[in-house]
C-alpha cells in the first residue's frame, strides 16, 4: 500500500498539469449579431451590434456508481470476510474542491460467530455492514483529462441484522466511526462544454476502530472502489455586449 501511494505521488510530479478543461473565465463568441430592442411606448425598435458571452458556474455536481472491495485486518476479516459492496456517491464541487457523501450497502453472512450482549450472531445471520463516508477532496488536473483527487473525511460503520425475525433474536451492534483518507484517480471524457463522464479508481484507508463494536476485532480497513461517474458545471449566459462600429 505504501509503495503504491509513493508511486502515485511520483506520477503526479512527472505528468504535465491541466486536465478537465475547466476554465472559469468569461468566454465570448467571435461573431457579432444584431440585437433588436423594441420601445413599445414609442412604437419603434432600437437595433445594435452585439456579442454573447457565457461563464461557467463555480458550483458543479458529481454522481458516481461503483463496486468496492474491503480488506480488513486479521480478526475483523475472520468475522466479516474481505467482502465487496456497491458504492453510490453524491458530490458537490466548488471549482476544484469536492464535498461528498458515499453510501455503501451490502449483505454478508459472518464467517465466524461473535457475541453481542450475550446473544451469539451466527453464520446464518444476514448482516448489513453499511458504510457512510463523508469527505472533502481536491482535484489536481492533468493533460489528457486525467485527474488525481486526494480526499479526507469520516467513515461511519453501521451493522444491521436483516433476518432477526428468522433468527428469533434482536441484536444491538454498536456502530463505529473513524478517519478515512485516500486518492481518487479519474479519467474524464468530454460530453459537451464543462460536462464529463469519468472512469475512476479510489484507493483509501479507514482508521475505524472495530474494537468499539467488539473487543475481539481490529482497527482499520483498506477500501478499493472502481466505477463510473458523471460530473458537470452549469453554463450561465450573460446579456449581449454592445459592439461599437
Amino acid at each position: 500500500m505504501r509503495i503504491l501511494i509513493i508511486t502515485l505521488l511520483f506520477q503526479l510530479c512527472i505528468i504535465n498539469i491541466f486536465g478537465q478543461n475547466l476554465n472559469w473565465e468569461k468566454k465570448c463568441e467571435t461573431d457579432t449579431v444584431i440585437i433588436s430592442r423594441p420601445f413599445i411606448h414609442l412604437n419603434r425598435t432600437n437595433s445594435y451590434k452585439g456579442i454573447f458571452c457565457n461563464k461557467t458556474s463555480d458550483f458543479g455536481l458529481r454522481i458516481d456508481v461503483g463496486v468496492s472491495h474491503y480488506i480488513y485486518n486479521k480478526s475483523t476479516s475472520n468475522w466479516l470476510g474481505n467482502h465487496n459492496s456497491l458504492s453510490f456517491g453524491f458530490i458537490f464541487a466548488l471549482r476544484h474542491f469536492n464535498f461528498g457523501f458515499r453510501f455503501k450497502p451490502w449483505t454478508v453472512n459472518p464467517s465466524n460467530e461473535l457475541i453481542f450482549n450475550s446473544d451469539t450472531l451466527t453464520k446464518s445471520a444476514k448482516l448489513n455492514p453499511l458504510k457512510l463516508d463523508y469527505f472533502i477532496g481536491y482535484s489536481i488536473d492533468f493533460k489528457n483529462n486525467f485527474s488525481f483527487e486526494p480526499y479526507i473525511g469520516l467513515s461511519r460503520n453501521i451493522f444491521k441484522v436483516i433476518n432477526e425475525q428468522e433468527l428469533k433474536k434482536e441484536f444491538s451492534i454498536p456502530e463505529t466511526n473513524g478517519l478515512i483518507t485516500g486518492l481518487s484517480i479519474n479519467k474524464y471524457f468530454n460530453l459537451k462544454e464543462k460536462k464529463f463522464i469519468s472512469i475512476f479508481l479510489n484507493i483509501g484507508y479507514s482508521f475505524v476502530n472495530f474494537n468499539n463494536v467488539n473487543s475481539g476485532l481490529d482497527r482499520g480497513y483498506t477500501d478499493i472502489t472502481m466505477g463510473v461517474a458523471y460530473k458537470g458545471f452549469t453554463q450561465f449566459y450573460n446579456k449581449p455586449f454592445k459592439v461599437e462600429d
